[in-house]
């Protein structure tokens, strides 16, 4: 795997296996933290897949899209049981999946937990995902906003929106659904590690815990 010297990712809801890619690919990764909301992406939300097709995990927030403010001052709507709307899908969609047994109690200890800052919730959501599949990398967040970016970094905070999601390249894994619904590429980094495992990443074989 190639190594690029810097990227700059926007900050995600359980991210995408594309959005993974290109972290793991990356010398060093940067997430931005100080960027205004942007609609219709990935920030509050991710994509697994479902009995009926792609379905959307979205975190609520306060005070709508709107918002001129920061994300990392983004505040997560209190009036709203999300957390257990997220999980009663994702054991819907992957409780006969290989591996999901495996995961189970990782995955509801997090949906027990409170969560107020929408920023935090999506670190946290990365740093579940990276233990699980045991990843080092680390996560470096930005300091600064910076509209443009050196020469030396790939800047990848447009890239994706939710109207093109960015398919996975050259990674295909059997889907809990996919006989019915063919292969759903641009899906959460959940979907591949319920499905595969935690080396399915790297393009080994997932030996089960």
């Amino acid at each position: 795997m190639s190594l690029s010297n810097t990227v700059l990712l926007s900050s995600e809801y359980f991210p995408s296996i594309a959005w993974y890619q290109k972290y793991l690919q990356a010398g060093e990764a940067y997430i931005e933290q100080l960027e205004y909301f942007e609609k219709s992406t990935l920030r509050n939300r991710c994509y697994i897949s479902g009995p009926n097709g792609m379905l959307a995990l979205s975190v609520p927030i306060e005070g709508g899209r709107g918002m001129h403010i920061p994300i990392n001052e983004i505040k997560i709507a209190k009036e709203s049981n999300w957390q257990q709307q997220h999980w009663r899908s994702l054991l819907a969609s992957y409780n006969r999946s290989p591996y999901f047994e495996y995961y189970e109690m990782e995955f509801a200890h997090f949906f027990e937990k409170k969560y107020s800052n929408l920023f935090a919730l999506n670190l946290e959501s990365i740093l579940l995902l990276n233990k699980l599949m045991q990843i080092k990398k680390s996560l470096l967040l930005t300091k600064v906003y910076q509209k443009s970016v050196p020469a030396n970094c790939i800047d990848y905070r447009r890239t994706h929106k939710l109207q093109h999601n960015l398919p996975s390249h050259q990674l295909k894994y059997i889907q809990p659904f996919e006989g019915k619904q063919g292969f759903l590429d641009g899906l959460s980094m959940i979907d591949l590690l319920f499905c595969a495992g935690k080396q399915a990443m790297f393009g080994g074989n997932s030996k089960k815990p």
